[in-house]
């Protein structure tokens, strides 16, 4: 197996343990940077040889080494999951930056992951979308379509820059739109202004037919998510449900596989 598979597992768990104090900590207003990790009910700091990445979780046995407090088993899948999609993130091949270099698709890839990947789990367990990660996401995303249009063209490329502009002002507007009318027709909010931002993100990130693509998908997945739970009574229509995780798998599911991919596969 090639080193960069092993490189890219590891990378992802420790991402993955970044994220988990992201998502502990920024919807509660704390730093994210200090103090060092520590225990919630007995505030004892956590020594760096109990805070390794997945293997800590397992010998720990799920629980506080100091006050033995269950550490709850998410921290441990956030962990696994941010390794395997990094791992299978190095296979992406996004449509618009198909002749950059493979390496800095791959960085960027993982710079996109663990932002939707903070995003999607804040919205499951506090139905809010923080801005502040949006606003990084679309610097980030900026950041790449500089780098592009720079290093691929002999002269700086505006068409690339235009058309991710354009998607990502399409994406917001749609939301907001879609938002809008709802609100009117059902007296009450029906989408957040963090849908919106999100998708503004993927715009920069996908360009005007990747944002689409999302788009389509966000909603085709959320209306299978939402057709089977109220089928098994797990879902009401009146209760509301995080859609940032739909967007998120849908933006990434189109960076991955391009945006000729799935237009042939959906259409």
């Amino acid at each position: 197996m090639p080193i960069i598979n092993y490189f890219s597992f590891l990378l992802g768990a420790i991402f993955g343990s970044f994220i988990n104090v992201l998502v502990w900590r920024l919807p509660r207003g704390q730093s994210i940077i200090r103090p060092r990790s520590f225990c919630p009910k007995c505030k004892q700091q956590i020594q760096w040889q109990q805070n390794i990445p997945i293997l800590s979780w397992l010998l720990l046995k799920g629980k506080c080494n100091f006050c033995s407090e269950q550490i709850p088993s998410k921290y441990f899948f956030v962990e696994v999951l941010s390794s395997v999609l990094f791992l299978v993130s190095i296979h992406s091949n996004p449509s618009s930056f198909e002749f950059l270099p493979n390496l800095i698709v791959i960085i960027f890839g993982w710079i996109l992951l663990i932002t939707l990947l903070a995003i999607s789990i804040i919205d499951l367990e506090h139905l809010w979308i923080p801005p502040s990660i949006c606003f990084l996401g679309i610097i980030n995303g900026l950041l790449l379509i500089i780098i592009s249009s720079l290093i691929t063209y002999p002269e700086f490329n505006y068409s690339i820059l235009i058309d991710h502009l354009c998607g990502s002002l399409m994406g917001y507007l749609i939301f907001t739109f879609i938002s809008k009318v709802g609100g009117f027709l059902y007296k009450k909010p029906v989408l957040g202004m963090g849908d919106a931002k999100l998708c503004l993100l993927l715009g920069v990130w996908l360009g005007s037919y990747g944002v689409l693509l999302s788009i389509y998908l966000t909603f085709l997945l959320s209306g299978i998510y939402s057709f089977v739970s109220i089928l098994i009574g797990k879902l009401s229509f009146n209760k509301p449900f995080a859609l940032g995780p739909f967007i998120s798998v849908s933006g990434f599911l189109v960076w991955f596989a391009g945006n000729e991919f799935l237009i042939k596969l959906f259409f």
